[in-house]
């Protein structure tokens, strides 16, 4: 019995550090080079993607894991304001894997305006396999692990 909920604690402890690893929004950086902002996992070095912005330091808004694939990451950000006769606010994710601790890719998430017409990103979630179609940056897929 006393193996038993040692494993079983094992199992929970060992849960919580995966989960833990890129998943929290406080795991993750805006940084900043002459050529860009990039987003970074605080506890990897030199381990950076690339992220867009818009007139503004990128702003991290949510870390979500996917629940169909737990090893699997969204990174929510503020990426900025764009637009000449009304401003559109630009929502963009990162795909992160938190086991192989790589970059799966990154897409436009959503672009809030006063313009009711304005086209949105659609994402296309498959077993293996995740497709964005944006209006504006056509269309992306990236292979799951």
């Amino acid at each position: 019995m006393r193996h038993m909920i040692a494993t079983f604690i094992l199992i929970i402890f060992s849960q919580v550090i995966f989960a833990s690893e890129g998943s929290q929004t406080s795991d993750w950086d805006v940084y900043r080079d002459d050529r860009g902002y990039y987003l970074g996992l605080k506890s990897e070095q030199f381990k950076l993607i690339r992220i867009e912005s818009f007139g503004i330091k990128p702003r991290i808004m949510k870390a979500i894991p996917y629940k169909k694939n737990q090893r699997v990451v969204f990174i929510h950000y503020f990426a900025g304001e764009t637009g000449t006769t009304s401003a559109v606010k630009q929502f963009h994710v990162v795909i992160f894997d938190t086991e192989s601790k790589e970059f799966i890719g990154k897409a436009p998430y959503k672009y809030a305006s006063s313009d009711p017409d304005l086209d949105q990103p659609e994402w296309y979630f498959e077993e293996k396999n995740i497709t964005v179609k944006d209006p504006y940056e056509g269309k992306k897929s990236f292979p799951l692990p």
